[in-house]
Order: structure tokens, then C-alpha cells, then sequence
């Protein structure tokens, strides 16, 4: 009975401190939980994985470039000045050596060209290599044939890198478009040679070939949304790998020995950060880019702040270091294709008509369909002026500015420099791209 009459002890204060220990660490727990789930969660994502034509020329195409042969020796011919001379005959018997890979590269001009879609990382690409490999034969054949005072001829070859250039950027990314540039400028550098030589007939052609051809080209804002689509597979697949994020960390030194502790914290967040947010963080990345590139040149836009995130940061560096060189070249390459597509049609004139016309608007629409526009300027066509039996043909080039003809130089070029090195244009060049000076 005395024991039924002693007071009630409240529980130890350190029993309920215990108590808060141990919800607040499950509550701790369930919150990591709930975070590890939530970063971990696969974003729903749907990435087009367009359909390719059938035939398709791209086949025809890496067939061609892989049937080359003395590759090395193609690639020394096309040297401005090569290390050993190379004579005709020699670049006649690699044109000869190589007429298979020609005649393929040719039958596939027949069909549809498509890239087929990237969508992994570490794929390598050895035909492009060998794209820019055939564009290198076919303006070494057109030197081969003006040579032999075949002047249609020579065009034909050239217009034919030119065509192979303009092709190679369909459903492709930035790396894929410079290699379109690259084979467009072979062809381009050819055909100035020829233009001064071809008859009205084959100056008609030319003209008509080029105009058909140009219309082939890739915004550059598709590119950039193919880069998107690209850059997003890969991430994801990124996420997926535990060996590729390895790589990742070591090769940008976030983890591993030699990482700073900076660095390592950086890894840490990299580890903390959702899937969904990375993507989503590149995706309005590269929709703005693409909607930068969409405008008139002349109206540049200040590239998007780079996402914070460890793997944009890596990701879009190397995109934003290739993105500006390539717009500035998208929109050269496509001024030298107007220029020479104008400068054609005015041969053709002059020599129907013993002079050649007062302004532009008089070759619509017998021989062009209609006038380019200028790519670097915000609307019209190129500038001309037109000299009785002379002319000054010009871009308002990257300035934006019309300087009446007066092309970029580059004052501070050495005076022994070539006149192309001398008249090279640059993104922040100053002056006008004038036809014959300022050549590709």
C-alpha cells in the first residue's frame, strides 16, 4: 500500500531530449530521402529523333570519302603553299586515282541529304574528316581542268564543293556545321578562279546552279536547336554513366587528387543538384541562343548568363566559345555565296550586253530569279556601283556600316603578307566586303 501512495516522478528531462535527437535525425532522413529521390528522378524529356530520307545522300557521301585514296597527298595539294611543290601532273593523278570516290560523291547529289541525329556522347565522326577531304579534290579538279582551258568544267567541280558544303549541315550540330563551312570555302576559292574565263552559255549555268544550290542553306538556328537536342541526349546519357560522370569530374578537375577544395565543393553541389533543373537550365540556354541567332545579324544580342551548375558549365562553355566564331562564319560564307552569285550574273551581262548594268535590279529576273539579300545587312542587296566597263560589288560586311565600296584591310598585317591575308575579314573588321578583294 505504500507503494501505491508515492507521487508520480516525471520523466527525465533527457529522456525527451533523446526523444527530439532522434525525430529530428528521422526527420533529417526523410528529407534526404525525399531530396536523393527527387534529384534522382529521371526527367520526362522527349527528344525528336527525326526520320532520314531513303536513299539518303549522307550514305552516298561517307562512302565516297572513305573509297579516297593518297589522302595525305590531297590534303598537301590544297596547301596555299604547299611544303613540296606539287605539279599538274601530279594533281592529275590524284583526280584520276580518285574518279570513283568523284563519281559516288556525285550520285548522291541525286538524293535528300540528312545528318543522322547525334544523340550520344563520345561518337566519334572520322567522315567528316573526309568531307572536307573530297571538297579539297574537287577544287583541286577544278584547278586541273582550268588547266586544261575546260572553264565550264572547273565551275562544275567547284559549284560541286560548294554543293557538298551546303549539304553538310542538314540535321546537324555546331562541330558538323563548321565542317560545311570548311568545304563550302574550297569550293568558293575555286570559283573565283574561273568566272573572268566562262562564256555567257556557262556563265548562265553557273549562275542558275549556285542560285538553285543557295537556297539549300541551314539557318543557323536550326543548328543551334540540333545542338540542343544533341547537348540534352547527352547529359541525360551523363546521368546514366557512372563511369562518363567520372571522367567528367576528373577531366574538369572537380574531383580527384590534384582538385582544388573549391572544386571538391563544386563536386559536392554537382551531387546535390536535380536532373530536372540541369536540363531545363540548358534548354532555355540554348532557346535563347537560337533565338539570337534568328535575328539580323547587324542586331547582336549579349549571349544568355551561363547556367551555374557544374555540368552547363562545361557543357555550354565549349558551346558559347564555338557559337559566335560560327554565326560570324554562317553569315560570311553566305555573303561570299551571294557575291559570287551576283558577280556570275554580271559576267553573263556584260558579255550580252558590252557593258554592264546600271544598277542590280536589271539582272531580275533574266538571270536571277531575284536579288540576294545581304546577310550583314539588315534588309536589300549587296552594294554596287557600276563603272562602264568596271564595277564595285560589296557586302556592307561585319560593321554593318556602307562604306561605298572601300574594303577591309588590315592596316597592322605585315607589308609582305599576300593580298588575300591582307584583306582577310574578321568579325570585328571595319570596311566592306568588296568582290575580288576581299575573296573567301
Amino acid at each position: 500500500m505504500e507503494n501505491s501512495n508515492r507521487p508520480l516522478v516525471p520523466k527525465p528531462k533527457r529522456r525527451i531530449g533523446r526523444n527530439l535527437i532522434l525525430v529530428t535525425i528521422l526527420s533529417l532522413v526523410g528529407v534526404l530521402v525525399a531530396w536523393g529521390r527527387f534529384i534522382a528522378d529521371d526527367p520526362v524529356l522527349t527528344i525528336p529523333k527525326p526520320v532520314l530520307p531513303n536513299p539518303n545522300a549522307f550514305d552516298a557521301y561517307v562512302t565516297a570519302g572513305r573509297s579516297l585514296i593518297n589522302a595525305k597527298q590531297i590534303d598537301a595539294a590544297s596547301y596555299t603553299r604547299p611544303p613540296v611543290p606539287i605539279s599538274l601532273e601530279q594533281k592529275e593523278a590524284l583526280v584520276q586515282q580518285n574518279a570513283g570516290a568523284l563519281q559516288t560523291l556525285r550520285q548522291g547529289f541525286a538524293y535528300e541529304y540528312r545528318n543522322p541525329p547525334i544523340r550520344s556522347l563520345f561518337v566519334p565522326t572520322p567522315q567528316y574528316g573526309t568531307f572536307r577531304r573530297l571538297a579539297r579534290l574537287l577544287a583541286i579538279q577544278s584547278q586541273v581542268r582550268a588547266a586544261q582551258h575546260d572553264w565550264g568544267g572547273a565551275a562544275d567541280s567547284a559549284l560541286d564543293a560548294i554543293r557538298l558544303g551546303i549539304d553538310v549541315p542538314h540535321g546537324g550540330g555546331l562541330e558538323v556545321h563548321g565542317v560545311g563551312v570548311s568545304c563550302e570555302l574550297s569550293g568558293q576559292r575555286a570559283l573565283w578562279g574561273t568566272i573572268e574565263h566562262l562564256n555567257a552559255a556557262q556563265a548562265q549555268t553557273a549562275t542558275q546552279r549556285l542560285e538553285t544550290t543557295m537556297v539549300r542553306h541551314v539557318p543557323f538556328a536550326n543548328t543551334i536547336q540540333e545542338e540542343k537536342w544533341a547537348g540534352l541526349a547527352q547529359i541525360i546519357q551523363f546521368f546514366h554513366s557512372a563511369r562518363k560522370r567520372g571522367v567528367f569530374l576528373e577531366a574538369n578537375g572537380l574531383a580527384g587528387r590534384d582538385a582544388s577544395t573549391s572544386r571538391r565543393y563544386t563536386a559536392v553541389f554537382f551531387l546535390l543538384y536535380g536532373k530536372k533543373r540541369v536540363l531545363k537550365d540548358y534548354a532555355e540556354y540554348m532557346d535563347a541562343i537560337a533565338a539570337g541567332a534568328g535575328r539580323p545579324y547587324p542586331l547582336k544580342m549579349l549571349p544568355p548568363p551561363i547556367p551555374e551548375d557544374p555540368i552547363n558549365q562545361t557543357f555550354v562553355s565549349v558551346i558559347g566559345d564555338l557559337r559566335s566564331d560560327l554565326r560570324f562564319n554562317d553569315v560570311t560564307i553566305r555573303a561570299q555565296d551571294g557575291i559570287l552569285l551576283v558577280a556570275l550574273a554580271l559576267h553573263a551581262y556584260h558579255l550580252e550586253h558590252g557593258r554592264y548594268p546600271a544598277t542590280l535590279a536589271e539582272l531580275a529576273p533574266a538571270y536571277l530569279k531575284k536579288l540576294p539579300n545581304d546577310p550583314f545587312a539588315m534588309q536589300g542587296t549587296f552594294g554596287y556601283v557600276g563603272k562602264g566597263s568596271a564595277y564595285t560589288l560589296y557586302s556592307v560586311g561585319p560593321d554593318g556600316k556602307d562604306d561605298g565600296g572601300k574594303p577591309i584591310e588590315d592596316p597592322a598585317s605585315n607589308p609582305t603578307a599576300t593580298p588575300r591575308t591582307r584583306h582577310l575579314v574578321h568579325e570585328n573588321s571595319v570596311g566592306d566586303i568588296v568582290a575580288g578583294i576581299n575573296r573567301p
